[in-house]
């Protein structure tokens, strides 16, 4: 079938008089595939992100980027709609959205090349790409309407926020605290009460306060909370090991560890010679202020050694950095 470029006559709206709709193999035939087709994406990686496993994503992310890639769907589809009876706005919006498109997926992969964390191939921009090389099907192009400009201004910000969601909304993104945020306090009863340190008292009791200057929009994921001891007797024998540990406030857990956490957990408790560590559930504790609170029972009657006890208290943020407290009890 012979294929012919269509002419816009005065203001009319569309060109249904003279087309009932975009011919095949031209731009704006292809374009309404390409919209169509980068929708139907976005879709289904919503529907697959119902499927993650809890804990293994920031909720925060999730919600940030599959949020902005439903609104992307839903302006994609309307444009699609509109280059099937090449209205006006569309015909006008459609090659700007997709060069947005192009460099949007480009520039997301490589991100996530750099970032380690790739989602996948740049699809959409093959398939954007694909639709901007086909010819003009309708000539002159038609200048962009309110709507034109409406479509564009919407798209503009949401493909900024899928290039940049792990940046922005990832553990360890823009919007995650910062240890700066975070301030802390450990005491330890280095000396029985009411006398004088002459010596390792029985018992060493060890409280360890947080607090938040600041939150993160969604709460997720699990911090980890190590308290370390080193502190050796004169035959090179551990003064104390771990005693009772006390009740904790709602989502502090005893002993709890996991990703995304574990990794950082494992490698900060390996710097003390002894340490026990708890989980604190985001998406139940928050950014509340917490306390957790151990004994130390002394091993046996022992002589101090050259080195102190020392007790480092360290706060991990979902695996993206630690902040230390430390007490030192000598005798």
């Amino acid at each position: 079938m012979t294929r012919s470029v269509h002419s816009w006559a005065g203001d009319t709206e569309t060109l249904a008089e003279v087309v009932k709709e975009a011919d095949p193999g031209f731009f704006e035939h292809r374009a309404m595939l390409a919209f169509r087709a980068i929708a139907a994406i976005y879709l289904f990686g919503i529907v697959l992100a119902f499927f993650h496993e809890p804990g293994t994503l920031s909720l925060l992310l999730i919600v940030g980027y599959n949020g902005a890639a439903f609104l992307l769907a839903i302006a994609y589809l309307v444009i699609a709609r509109g280059l099937r009876v090449l209205h006006p706005w569309a015909v006008a919006v459609a090659r700007p959205v997709l060069a947005l498109i192009v460099v949007q997926d480009a520039a997301a992969f490589v991100l996530g090349v750099v970032e380690g964390h790739i989602r996948g191939l740049p699809v959409a921009a093959v398939i954007a790409g694909w639709a901007l090389l086909g010819p003009a099907g309708v000539l002159p192009i038609p200048r962009p309407r309110l709507l034109s400009v409406l479509a564009f201004l919407l798209t503009l910000p949401l493909l900024v926020t899928l290039a940049f969601a792990r940046s922005l909304f990832d553990w360890g993104g823009a919007l995650d605290v910062k240890p700066t945020d975070l301030s802390a306090q450990v005491v330890a009863s280095c000396a029985p009460a009411g006398t004088s340190p002459t010596g390792p008292p029985a018992r060493l009791h060890v409280t360890y306060d947080w607090a938040w200057s600041r939150s993160s929009p969604v709460a997720s994921g699990l911090d980890i909370v190590v308290i370390g001891w080193s502190g050796d007797d004169v035959e090179g024998r551990p003064i104390y090991f771990l005693g009772p540990t006390l009740p904790t406030g709602p989502g502090i857990y005893d002993g709890r560890r996991r990703f995304p956490s574990l990794e950082m957990g494992n490698a900060v408790a390996a710097q003390s010679r002894a340490s026990w560590q708890w989980g604190v559930e985001l998406d139940e504790h928050g950014f509340a202020p917490g306390r957790i609170e151990v004994d130390l029972d002394r091993a046996r009657n022992p002589v101090p050694g050259p080195r102190p006890l020392q007790i480092v208290v360290s706060y991990v943020h979902l695996g993206q950095w630690h902040a230390e407290t430390t007490v030192t009890c000598e005798w």
